[in-house]
Protein backbone atom coordinates (compact mmCIF):
# COMPACT_ATOMS: atom_id res chain seq x y z
CA UNK A 1 0.00 0.00 0.00
CA UNK A 2 2.94 2.34 0.59
CA UNK A 3 4.60 1.67 -2.77
CA UNK A 4 4.71 4.58 -5.26
CA UNK A 5 2.13 4.87 -7.99
CA UNK A 6 2.47 2.41 -10.82
CA UNK A 7 0.23 2.34 -13.89
CA UNK A 8 -0.17 -1.41 -13.48
CA UNK A 9 -2.34 -0.61 -10.44
CA UNK A 10 -4.96 1.07 -12.63
CA UNK A 11 -6.92 -2.00 -13.66
CA UNK A 12 -7.12 -3.62 -10.20
CA UNK A 13 -8.37 -0.34 -8.74
CA UNK A 14 -10.86 0.14 -11.55
CA UNK A 15 -12.17 -3.29 -10.65
CA UNK A 16 -13.35 -1.80 -7.36
CA UNK A 17 -15.20 1.01 -9.12
CA UNK A 18 -12.41 3.59 -8.77
CA UNK A 19 -12.45 5.49 -12.06
CA UNK A 20 -9.58 7.80 -11.10
CA UNK A 21 -7.07 5.19 -9.96
CA UNK A 22 -4.05 7.45 -9.49
CA UNK A 23 -5.99 9.85 -7.24
CA UNK A 24 -7.50 6.87 -5.43
CA UNK A 25 -4.03 5.46 -4.82
CA UNK A 26 -2.92 8.73 -3.23
CA UNK A 27 -5.93 8.56 -0.91
CA UNK A 28 -5.15 4.93 -0.03
CA UNK A 29 -1.51 5.75 0.71
CA UNK A 30 -2.54 8.69 2.89
CA UNK A 31 -5.08 6.50 4.68
CA UNK A 32 -2.46 3.80 5.27
CA UNK A 33 -0.50 6.27 7.38
CA UNK A 34 -3.37 6.82 9.81
CA UNK A 35 -2.97 3.60 11.82
CA UNK A 36 -0.95 0.39 12.16
CA UNK A 37 -3.25 -1.47 9.82
CA UNK A 38 -1.06 -4.51 9.10
CA UNK A 39 -0.64 -5.17 12.81
CA UNK A 40 -4.00 -4.10 14.27
CA UNK A 41 -6.55 -4.07 11.42
CA UNK A 42 -5.18 -6.43 8.74
CA UNK A 43 -8.49 -6.85 6.89
CA UNK A 44 -9.41 -3.16 6.77
CA UNK A 45 -8.38 -2.30 3.22
CA UNK A 46 -9.87 -5.43 1.68
CA UNK A 47 -13.21 -4.69 3.36
CA UNK A 48 -13.01 -1.02 2.38
CA UNK A 49 -12.38 -1.81 -1.28
CA UNK A 50 -15.26 -4.28 -1.38
CA UNK A 51 -17.59 -1.70 0.15
CA UNK A 52 -16.39 0.94 -2.30
CA UNK A 53 -17.23 -1.33 -5.21
CA UNK A 54 -20.89 -1.44 -4.13
CA UNK A 55 -21.18 2.24 -3.17
CA UNK A 56 -22.79 5.09 -5.10
CA UNK A 57 -19.46 6.67 -6.07
CA UNK A 58 -16.28 4.85 -5.08
CA UNK A 59 -13.88 7.73 -5.82
CA UNK A 60 -15.96 10.19 -3.84
CA UNK A 61 -16.37 7.73 -0.96
CA UNK A 62 -12.65 6.99 -0.69
CA UNK A 63 -11.60 10.63 -0.81
CA UNK A 64 -14.18 11.57 1.82
CA UNK A 65 -13.18 8.62 3.97
CA UNK A 66 -9.57 9.79 4.01
CA UNK A 67 -10.66 13.34 4.87
CA UNK A 68 -12.85 12.04 7.67
CA UNK A 69 -10.14 9.79 9.11
CA UNK A 70 -7.72 12.71 9.08
CA UNK A 71 -10.10 14.71 11.29
CA UNK A 72 -10.45 11.97 13.92
CA UNK A 73 -8.01 12.47 16.80
CA UNK A 74 -8.35 8.95 18.23
CA UNK A 75 -7.93 6.95 15.05
CA UNK A 76 -7.48 3.64 16.85
CA UNK A 77 -10.92 4.14 18.40
CA UNK A 78 -12.39 4.76 14.94
CA UNK A 79 -10.81 1.71 13.32
CA UNK A 80 -11.68 -0.49 16.28
CA UNK A 81 -15.30 0.66 15.86
CA UNK A 82 -15.24 -0.13 12.14
CA UNK A 83 -13.66 -3.53 12.75
CA UNK A 84 -16.28 -4.44 15.34
CA UNK A 85 -19.27 -2.92 13.55
CA UNK A 86 -19.72 -3.76 9.89
CA UNK A 87 -22.99 -1.78 9.89
CA UNK A 88 -21.16 1.43 10.83
CA UNK A 89 -18.52 0.77 8.17
CA UNK A 90 -21.25 0.30 5.54
CA UNK A 91 -23.10 3.40 6.73
CA UNK A 92 -20.05 5.65 6.46
CA UNK A 93 -19.13 4.42 2.98
CA UNK A 94 -22.69 4.95 1.76
CA UNK A 95 -22.80 8.41 3.33
CA UNK A 96 -19.43 9.42 1.87
CA UNK A 97 -20.44 8.16 -1.58
CA UNK A 98 -24.02 9.38 -1.65
CA UNK A 99 -24.11 12.95 -0.37
CA UNK A 100 -21.37 15.55 -0.22
CA UNK A 101 -23.62 17.92 1.76
CA UNK A 102 -24.24 15.35 4.50
CA UNK A 103 -20.60 14.27 4.39
CA UNK A 104 -19.49 17.85 4.98
CA UNK A 105 -21.89 18.07 7.93
CA UNK A 106 -20.21 15.03 9.50
CA UNK A 107 -16.74 16.38 8.69
CA UNK A 108 -17.64 19.52 10.63
CA UNK A 109 -18.78 17.43 13.63
CA UNK A 110 -16.79 14.15 13.38
CA UNK A 111 -17.72 13.20 16.95
CA UNK A 112 -21.20 12.33 15.62
CA UNK A 113 -19.71 9.03 14.46
CA UNK A 114 -20.16 7.66 17.99
CA UNK A 115 -23.85 8.58 17.83
CA UNK A 116 -24.17 6.95 14.39
CA UNK A 117 -22.63 3.78 15.80
CA UNK A 118 -25.58 3.30 18.19
CA UNK A 119 -28.04 0.75 16.70
CA UNK A 120 -31.11 2.82 17.59
CA UNK A 121 -29.83 5.87 15.66
CA UNK A 122 -30.47 4.42 12.22
CA UNK A 123 -33.00 1.66 12.82
CA UNK A 124 -36.25 3.60 13.20
CA UNK A 125 -37.83 6.97 12.51
CA UNK A 126 -38.20 9.32 15.47
CA UNK A 127 -41.48 10.72 16.73
CA UNK A 128 -41.75 14.45 17.39
CA UNK A 129 -41.62 13.75 21.12
CA UNK A 130 -38.36 11.85 20.70
CA UNK A 131 -36.91 14.63 18.56
CA UNK A 132 -37.89 17.29 21.10
CA UNK A 133 -36.36 15.26 23.92
CA UNK A 134 -33.13 14.86 21.92
CA UNK A 135 -33.04 18.58 21.20
CA UNK A 136 -33.39 19.54 24.86
CA UNK A 137 -30.73 16.98 25.75
CA UNK A 138 -28.34 18.55 23.24
CA UNK A 139 -29.23 22.11 24.26
CA UNK A 140 -28.91 21.69 28.02
CA UNK A 141 -28.35 25.03 29.71
CA UNK A 142 -27.77 26.68 26.33
CA UNK A 143 -31.56 26.86 25.88
CA UNK A 144 -31.60 29.91 28.14
CA UNK A 145 -29.00 31.79 26.09
CA UNK A 146 -28.54 33.13 22.58
CA UNK A 147 -26.31 30.11 21.90
CA UNK A 148 -29.58 28.36 21.17
CA UNK A 149 -29.14 29.61 17.58
CA UNK A 150 -25.99 27.49 17.24
CA UNK A 151 -27.57 24.49 18.99
CA UNK A 152 -30.58 24.56 16.67
CA UNK A 153 -28.35 24.54 13.61
CA UNK A 154 -26.18 21.70 14.88
CA UNK A 155 -29.23 19.69 15.90
CA UNK A 156 -30.81 20.08 12.48
CA UNK A 157 -27.58 19.05 10.73
CA UNK A 158 -27.15 16.02 12.98
CA UNK A 159 -30.71 14.87 12.33
CA UNK A 160 -30.30 15.49 8.59
CA UNK A 161 -27.33 13.11 8.64
CA UNK A 162 -29.50 10.48 10.34
CA UNK A 163 -32.47 10.98 8.00
CA UNK A 164 -30.31 11.14 4.89
CA UNK A 165 -28.27 8.09 5.83
CA UNK A 166 -31.39 6.01 6.45
CA UNK A 167 -32.50 7.12 2.98
CA UNK A 168 -29.16 6.22 1.37
CA UNK A 169 -29.12 2.82 3.07
CA UNK A 170 -32.60 2.05 1.72
CA UNK A 171 -34.14 1.72 5.17
CA UNK A 172 -37.04 4.05 4.32
CA UNK A 173 -39.18 5.00 1.35
CA UNK A 174 -39.69 8.51 -0.01
CA UNK A 175 -42.89 9.11 1.97
CA UNK A 176 -41.26 8.32 5.31
CA UNK A 177 -38.22 10.44 4.46
CA UNK A 178 -40.20 13.59 3.68
CA UNK A 179 -42.37 13.03 6.76
CA UNK A 180 -39.24 12.74 8.90
CA UNK A 181 -37.88 16.01 7.49
CA UNK A 182 -41.24 17.70 8.09
CA UNK A 183 -41.35 16.46 11.69
CA UNK A 184 -37.82 17.78 12.21
CA UNK A 185 -38.91 21.19 10.90
CA UNK A 186 -41.89 21.18 13.28
CA UNK A 187 -39.64 20.45 16.24
CA UNK A 188 -37.12 23.15 15.29
CA UNK A 189 -40.01 25.57 14.90
CA UNK A 190 -41.40 24.62 18.32
CA UNK A 191 -37.99 25.04 19.95
CA UNK A 192 -37.49 28.46 18.35
CA UNK A 193 -40.97 29.53 19.51
CA UNK A 194 -40.43 28.36 23.09
CA UNK A 195 -37.09 30.15 23.37
CA UNK A 196 -38.38 33.39 21.83
CA UNK A 197 -41.61 33.42 23.86
CA UNK A 198 -39.75 32.77 27.12
CA UNK A 199 -37.42 35.69 26.47
CA UNK A 200 -40.23 38.10 25.63
CA UNK A 201 -42.29 37.12 28.67
CA UNK A 202 -39.34 37.86 30.93
CA UNK A 203 -39.08 41.31 29.40
CA UNK A 204 -42.72 42.29 28.83
CA UNK A 205 -44.94 39.85 30.72
CA UNK A 206 -47.77 37.88 29.13
CA UNK A 207 -50.11 39.19 26.40
CA UNK A 208 -53.71 39.44 27.66
CA UNK A 209 -57.04 40.99 26.63
CA UNK A 210 -60.49 41.40 28.17
CA UNK A 211 -63.31 39.21 26.95
CA UNK A 212 -66.99 40.27 26.73
CA UNK A 213 -67.44 39.57 30.44
CA UNK A 214 -64.47 41.71 31.46
CA UNK A 215 -62.24 38.73 32.27
CA UNK A 216 -58.56 38.96 31.39
CA UNK A 217 -57.69 36.19 28.93
CA UNK A 218 -54.25 35.31 27.64
CA UNK A 219 -53.95 35.95 23.91
CA UNK A 220 -53.00 32.79 22.04
CA UNK A 221 -50.47 32.41 19.23
CA UNK A 222 -50.29 29.87 16.41
CA UNK A 223 -47.97 29.12 13.53
CA UNK A 224 -49.56 27.69 10.39
CA UNK A 225 -47.34 25.48 8.26
CA UNK A 226 -48.28 25.95 4.62
CA UNK A 227 -47.16 24.35 1.37
CA UNK A 228 -44.90 21.32 1.70
CA UNK A 229 -44.57 21.74 5.45
CA UNK A 230 -48.35 21.71 5.86
CA UNK A 231 -48.58 18.57 3.73
CA UNK A 232 -45.61 16.93 5.50
CA UNK A 233 -43.77 16.76 2.18
CA UNK A 234 -40.56 18.70 2.86
CA UNK A 235 -37.47 17.54 0.98
CA UNK A 236 -33.84 18.18 1.87
CA UNK A 237 -33.70 21.60 0.20
CA UNK A 238 -37.22 22.88 0.92
CA UNK A 239 -37.92 26.19 2.61
CA UNK A 240 -40.80 26.37 5.08
CA UNK A 241 -43.89 28.47 4.34
CA UNK A 242 -45.32 29.98 7.53
CA UNK A 243 -48.18 32.21 8.60
CA UNK A 244 -48.19 33.68 12.13
CA UNK A 245 -51.55 34.43 13.78
CA UNK A 246 -52.79 35.35 17.26
CA UNK A 247 -56.22 35.45 18.90
CA UNK A 248 -56.77 39.16 19.67
CA UNK A 249 -55.07 42.45 18.83
CA UNK A 250 -56.81 44.05 21.80
CA UNK A 251 -55.01 44.30 25.13
CA UNK A 252 -51.42 44.50 26.22
CA UNK A 253 -48.77 42.64 28.17
CA UNK A 254 -49.02 42.32 31.94
CA UNK A 255 -46.73 40.84 34.64
CA UNK A 256 -46.79 37.06 34.90
CA UNK A 257 -47.84 37.28 38.54
CA UNK A 258 -48.64 39.91 41.16
CA UNK A 259 -45.18 39.58 42.66
CA UNK A 260 -43.35 40.31 39.41
CA UNK A 261 -41.32 43.50 39.19
CA UNK A 262 -42.56 46.27 36.94
CA UNK A 263 -42.11 45.27 33.29
CA UNK A 264 -42.29 47.29 30.09
CA UNK A 265 -45.84 46.96 28.79
CA UNK A 266 -46.46 46.76 25.04
CA UNK A 267 -49.55 46.06 22.96
CA UNK A 268 -50.39 42.52 22.01
CA UNK A 269 -49.71 43.32 18.38
CA UNK A 270 -46.24 44.60 19.26
CA UNK A 271 -45.60 41.50 21.38
CA UNK A 272 -46.57 39.03 18.68
CA UNK A 273 -44.73 41.00 16.01
CA UNK A 274 -41.56 40.70 18.09
CA UNK A 275 -42.28 37.01 18.64
CA UNK A 276 -42.75 36.31 14.93
CA UNK A 277 -39.58 38.24 14.06
CA UNK A 278 -37.56 36.39 16.70
CA UNK A 279 -38.77 32.98 15.53
CA UNK A 280 -38.02 33.83 11.91
CA UNK A 281 -34.55 35.06 12.82
CA UNK A 282 -33.79 31.96 14.89
CA UNK A 283 -34.54 29.70 11.93
CA UNK A 284 -33.70 31.78 8.88
CA UNK A 285 -30.61 33.81 9.81
CA UNK A 286 -27.39 32.57 8.23
CA UNK A 287 -24.59 32.26 10.80
CA UNK A 288 -21.22 30.49 10.75
CA UNK A 289 -23.26 27.29 11.29
CA UNK A 290 -25.60 28.09 8.38
CA UNK A 291 -29.34 28.40 8.94
CA UNK A 292 -31.92 25.97 10.30
CA UNK A 293 -34.52 26.32 7.54
CA UNK A 294 -35.19 29.07 5.02
CA UNK A 295 -38.43 30.77 6.05
CA UNK A 296 -40.92 32.07 3.47
CA UNK A 297 -43.65 34.38 4.78
CA UNK A 298 -45.11 35.48 1.45
CA UNK A 299 -48.29 33.41 1.82
CA UNK A 300 -49.63 35.70 4.56
CA UNK A 301 -52.82 37.63 3.63
CA UNK A 302 -51.20 40.83 2.32
CA UNK A 303 -48.12 39.09 0.98
CA UNK A 304 -44.64 40.50 1.34
CA UNK A 305 -45.91 44.02 2.10
CA UNK A 306 -48.28 42.96 4.88
CA UNK A 307 -47.87 42.61 8.62
CA UNK A 308 -45.72 39.67 9.69
CA UNK A 309 -48.45 38.56 12.12
CA UNK A 310 -52.24 38.91 12.05
CA UNK A 311 -55.12 38.46 14.49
Amino acid sequence: QRQPWDKTLSEPLRGFGLHEPETAWKDLVALAGHAQFEKLYPDFFQVLLELLSSSYNADMALHNFERFSEKISDKDHLYTQLTESSSLFVALVFLFSGSQVLTDALLNEPSYVDWLSLPETLENSKSKDMLMRDFYEMAGKEFESENIFSVLRKFKKREYIRIGLRDLLGKVDFKETVEDISDLADVCLQAAYEHADRGLRKKYGRPVYQDANGNWIESEFAILGMGKLGGRELNYSSDIDLIYIYSSSKGETRPLSEGDPSLSSITNHEYFTKLALDITKALNEITSDGNVFRVDLELRPEGQSGEIVNS
